[in-house]
């Protein structure tokens, strides 16, 4: 009886710490700490929680938790209590400059925007963008504005892309992209349509496909038994896949598909993704993924934006002071100091406004401090005519 009525005490008091643990628990998520901290403070005071045990005769369950707990406030106290060493000293910097405005440049100027610090984005080109170009076609009833490289994505494989568009309110929508691979041998003849979406294909190629759909499948079964359980990802892939190493073309070979359906057909179809025809070198790996992307069988359905990538980059670039049309010629660092020259574009001025900018030279800027050189500080590269010389400060 004494046995029992021990063993129900030690429920509650099991409960109780988890209950604790639990709530300390929130409080240590919302100060950024990992479990693994907690974990080793209790591999150091092992020696502590067996003296609690034996001497006090406390579970270790109990002393487990309770450690678990105090490093919890203890972590929640350090992340938000003044003077105790996890706030924002003053050495952070304030001003940060970025160079280059396509979708790398312009995350980042926008991520520091967030964190509240002033950002001066260079950009050579006269509008942001990067890759992601875009062209307007003229036409007499309405002007449409297309993407040139970049026109859609698939959802289910760009997780960051999308979880950044929802960020900043960006709408998108599903679109289909159908296929049309043709191929004549003169210019005089009549084209031969090799393959069309949805369901088109030269009947010589029939055989082919089946072997092709075949080897895909064969790539994803060792894939999910290597990698199991995870979701779609362009990154996460396990070191022990032999498909690693082996190349597309060679597992296409040893599969008994014919070269003019890899020339022919696979290469144009995924000449788009790879923006490249050289494909030899490709790894067998990534054969399931950009069959998800783009079938042999079915109309390709992806996400695009209602409008252009226009969007994403004015979105970006808001309370960013951007510099357009300014090619950075000269970046140089002595002691704490980095000197930035760049030229500017003709009709050079500074301005302030919101989006991406389209006049040359010029700044566009809402909600942030206009940024000027350090005063008093000599510049570090000489300046010519034409040539704007900007003073860092290195921290």
């Amino acid at each position: 009886k004494k046995k029992k009525k021990k063993k129900k005490k030690c429920c509650v008091w099991r409960d109780r710490c988890q209950a604790c643990s639990g709530r300390c628990g929130e409080f240590a998520s919302s100060a950024g700490l990992v479990p693994f901290h907690w974990f080793f403070c209790c591999l150091s005071l092992l020696p502590v929680l067996w003296l609690c045990q034996f001497l006090f005769n406390f579970p270790l369950a109990v002393c487990v938790r309770t450690v678990r707990a105090a490093w919890c406030i203890a972590g929640w106290l350090l992340a938000h209590i003044k003077g105790l060493g996890l706030q924002e000293t003053s050495s952070r910097p304030s001003r940060i400059a970025v160079i280059g405005g396509g979708i790398a440049g312009a995350t980042a100027a926008w991520a520091l925007r967030r964190e509240g610090m002033d950002v001066v984005l260079y950009e050579k080109r006269a509008t942001l963008g990067g890759n992601a170009k875009t062209h307007t076609w003229n036409s007499p009833e309405n002007a449409v504005t297309t993407g040139l490289s970049v026109l859609a994505w698939p959802r289910e494989y760009f997780n960051n892309y999308r979880c950044l568009l929802q960020e900043l309110g960006v709408p998108t929508e599903p679109v289909e992209l159908p296929f049309w691979i043709s191929s004549s041998t003169q210019p005089s003849d009549r084209p031969e349509i090799l393959l069309a979406h949805p369901r088109r294909l030269a009947a010589r190629f029939e055989d082919d496909q089946s072997r092709w759909h075949w080897l895909v499948s064969l790539i994803r079964l060792v894939a999910s038994v290597l990698h199991w359980g995870a979701r779609p990802s362009l990154y996460r892939m396990s070191f022990l896949n032999p498909f690693n190493v082996l190349s597309l073309r060679l597992c296409v070979k040893l599969s008994c598909i014919s070269d003019a359906f890899w020339n022919e057909v696979i290469v144009p179809l995924y000449s788009s993704s790879f923006l490249t025809v050289r494909m030899d070198s490709v790894p067998a790996v990534i054969a399931p993924i950009v069959d998800d992307m783009i079938s042999t069988t079915s109309t390709p359905v992806m996400d695009t934006w209602q409008t252009n990538s226009g969007d994403v980059f004015a979105a970006l670039a808001d309370g960013v002071v951007v510099r357009t049309s300014c090619d950075v010629i000269a970046i140089e660092h002595v002691d704490h100091r980095v000197a930035v020259a760049y030229t500017c574009g003709v009709g050079a001025g500074a301005g302030t406004g919101t989006g991406t900018g389209t006049g040359a030279g010029t700044e566009h800027s809402r909600g942030a401090r206009p940024v000027n050189p350090c005063e008093g500080s000599k510049p570090l590269v000489p300046k010519k005519k034409g040539v704007e010389v900007e003073i860092w400060t290195v921290i």
